[in-house]
């Protein structure tokens, strides 16, 4: 019984030190309590680096953030490299204000959990990268049901350091959303029950594609949960072929470069995680 008391000390006394190392921010902003670095890093080009790095955040003792976030290293003092890793922690930053707050409005004090994790691909390595990015946000808001989950994404020009949108690759007067409606809807047509759900869903609205990325095999749509299908089955993708959008593409874009030379801009990549298999 002796024996029993003094390991069960001694176990308290090990979870209060455990505890004193995780600090708790007292007001309304996120504090991140630990950082710690994977060991995995891609190489993107001879002066610059992709490590995904894993960050954890404590909001208050009811909300835990767990981001692992694309991280870009440069030894040289590259400003486009910094631009990218401040749009990064702006995305996680605002994902975390927008979970508090909905943790707020449930009135719940127990145990509420945000993970976000990310899929990378880069094209066009060697000469003016494009970085691909989808963030995926998982939520457990304690009271609220099931987990749930949408995503972000971040497409960027490291040459310019600036975002792309949709409409930067395509020619202006061509009806680029009608080729991605067309094929998108073919596509989940084939696998998919619900028609109407489809239709709706793949209806040629440029908020229908907002999530989109470039991997080296074409135009990756991801359609949130209950976007094309019930949300049981989760979010779908399809992936596009650059042949299909050969018309539509802008010929001065970065993009219909790196298609004129295939071999070289697109052989070289760089993807983390399921990019092309999973949603």
């Amino acid at each position: 019984m002796r024996y029993f008391k003094y390991v069960l000390v001694l176990s308290l006394l090990a979870c209060l030190f455990s505890l004193s190392k995780i600090s708790f921010a007292e007001d309304d902003d996120v504090s991140d309590a630990s950082a710690e670095d994977r060991q995995q890093i891609y190489h993107i080009n001879d002066d610059v680096d992709l490590m995904p790095t894993l960050k954890i955040y404590y909001a208050r003792p009811s909300i835990t953030v767990r981001a692992t976030v694309p991280q870009l290293l440069s030894d040289s003092n590259d400003e486009n490299v910094d631009a990218f890793n401040q749009l990064v922690a702006d995305t996680v930053k605002e994902e975390m204000v927008e979970f508090k707050k909905q943790v707020a409005d449930n009135g719940s004090t127990k145990r509420n959990d945000l993970a976000i994790d990310f899929d990378a691909s880069v094209i066009n390595m060697a000469n003016e990268p494009l970085i691909s990015i989808r963030f995926t946000v998982h939520a457990m808001m304690n009271g609220m049901g099931p987990p749930y989950r949408h995503h972000r994404v971040i497409n960027f020009d490291l040459n310019s350091g600036e975002s792309l949108a949709l409409e930067d690759l395509f020619q202006a007067d061509t009806n680029y959303l009608d080729q991605l409606a067309d094929y998108s809807r073919e596509a989940l047509n084939k696998k998919l029950k619900d028609k109407e759900r489809i239709m709706q869903g793949t209806m040629p609205d440029a908020d229908n594609y907002k999530i989109w990325n470039l991997s080296p095999h074409g135009l990756l749509i991801t359609f949130e949960g209950y976007q094309v299908a019930p949300s049981r089955d989760g979010s779908q993708t399809v992936l596009i072929p650059y042949t299909v959008l050969e018309k539509e593409i802008d010929p001065d874009s970065t993009l219909a470069n790196c298609l004129k030379h295939k071999r070289r801009c697109l052989g070289n990549k760089v993807l983390t995680g399921g990019f092309i298999d999973r949603a």
